[in-house]
């Protein structure tokens, strides 16, 4: 005789939530095996992986993650930004991978260079986010960086712009 259809679901259910249970407690386990190491890696969506596959520079994971909780923001520069947007990141916030900022930093090909390493001021990016003009600042409205995040992306271009 069969179970319930009932009893299967309750069953299936408690199976999935364990196997997920489990997940969570190795990927935090392996999240703090990296974290008493002096270096880690970041895998493509900046979590911590000790993988042996190339390490994403510091200063690049800082704007990186500026990049993802502004810029690609769903209604400006990610997925559903606006038809007119020139520039968008094909993804919108913690679903943008490292990959896709890093493509579109080298890539992007509209006047300025959106990041033109050693050259904040010749940098797209960074003229976007100091600019006087209301109009030009971004990210707009309520967005606005602070003074810290603004220096990140700074010291980033400045010092050569590096993302791994």
């Amino acid at each position: 005789m069969m179970p319930p259809k009932s009893l299967l679901s309750i069953l299936l259910v408690l199976l999935l939530a364990s196997s997920v249970a489990a997940c969570g407690e190795e990927e935090g386990e392996l999240s703090n095996q990296n974290n008493d190491n002096q270096t880690t890696n970041n895998d493509t969506n900046g979590n911590n992986a000790n993988n042996g596959e190339e390490q994403w520079d510091e200063g690049f994971v800082e704007v990186a993650e500026i990049i993802r909780s502004t810029c690609a923001a769903a209604d400006c520069h990610g997925a559903t930004s606006a038809p007119e947007t020139v520039l968008e990141f094909g993804a919108d916030g913690q679903d943008l991978a490292y990959e896709d900022i890093e493509f579109v930093f080298e890539n992007f090909a509209v006047g300025d260079p959106l990041v033109d390493p050693g050259n904040p001021e010749g940098s797209l990016l960074y003229q976007s986010i100091t600019s006087e003009d209301p109009d030009e600042l971004m990210p707009p409205g309520q967005l606005e960086l602070s003074q810290a995040q603004i220096d990140a992306v700074h010291s980033w271009i400045a010092d050569g712009a590096k993302t791994r």
